[in-house]
């Protein structure tokens, strides 16, 4: 069911959602049951166990380069992986897998990390990356969890007013709304950043914070508002590090955004006694048409 679900969450077609669930069943078990476009289901179950092969024997190749015979089955597929994972998680008793498991847990959450990556599927690939995680090193994955959550929890006010500020500042540009939210970074992800705070050879070292931990989404109708967004955004500060721009070559599965660092100027932080450290934004366009 959590295959099912997972895939109908994501807005495909309801063969592609049948063909997940029936997955394990015998193919003549799934001729009986009658139903419409019974060809197409049976042949997105056939494509799916050839990706399952191809994850299986660690074959990257027709794994992470499209176009693909069929996307629609190797979606199937990789959320098939992924609640195989999340099926271990609940067994584990929060007790590390070790041996031969744990390196068939690593090959796969890699595979599917990839796989997840080349497709623009951010948000499964953040929980897949945590997933892994949380099954090889059980305990580390649950202090960083609450040290995450208590720093969210510390400067939610601030995050939320950041957030207004930016849809203001785009209104008073561009007399159009805008909508701005952010996203908490996974756990592996609070790691790499918690490093990358200790280790930047042109800062101190400082302790984390709540702005360390979030990427700021800013949801705009068109292509063209999306690099206005782009252009009135980067005025409020210095730009960090590189932009990336996949409008122009989005990923497979449509996904295109801006994405940059944003350290905001002194008078763009309108907030009395309170330290700004570096703010991460990205500019989305998620539907082109």
């Amino acid at each position: 069911e959590g295959v099912r679900d997972l895939l109908h969450s994501w807005g495909l077609p309801w063969q592609v959602v049948i063909a997940g669930y029936l997955w394990e069943y015998d193919k003549e078990q799934i001729r009986r049951a009658n139903l419409n476009d019974i060809d197409q289901v049976l042949d997105l179950i056939t494509d799916a166990n050839l990706y399952a092969r191809y994850i299986q024997d660690e074959n990257l190749l027709p794994l992470l380069n499209p176009p693909y015979q069929n996307l629609d089955a190797l979606l199937i597929t990789v959320v098939i992986y992924y609640q195989a994972l999340r099926t271990l998680q609940q067994q584990s008793n929060d007790q590390p897998y070790t041996g031969t498991k744990q390196l068939y847990i690593e090959s796969v959450g890699n595979t599917l990390l990839n796989i997840a990556t080349r497709l623009g599927l951010w948000n499964l690939k953040r929980d897949i990356e945590d997933l892994t995680e949380q099954l090889c090193q059980p305990t580390d994955f649950t202090d960083a969890k609450q040290q995450r959550a208590f720093l969210l929890e510390k400067e939610a006010e601030i995050l939320g007013i950041t957030g207004k500020m930016l849809m203001e500042a785009y209104y008073e540009a561009t007399r159009q709304p805008v909508m701005v939210d952010y996203t908490p970074c996974g756990i592996a992800g609070m790691k790499r950043r918690l490093q990358d705070a200790h280790t930047t050879a042109t800062s101190q070292k400082r302790q984390l914070t709540s702005f360390d931990l979030v990427t700021f989404e800013v949801v705009v109708p068109r292509v063209q508002d999306c690099y206005a967004a782009f252009g009135v955004l980067s005025q409020l500060g210095s730009i960090q590090d590189r932009v990336t721009d996949q409008i122009a070559n989005p990923k497979p599965n449509g996904y295109s955004h801006i994405s940059f660092g944003l350290i905001l100027k002194p008078q763009a932080r309108n907030i009395p006694c309170l330290q700004w450290p570096e703010t991460f934004a990205r500019i989305c366009q998620l539907e082109i048409t």
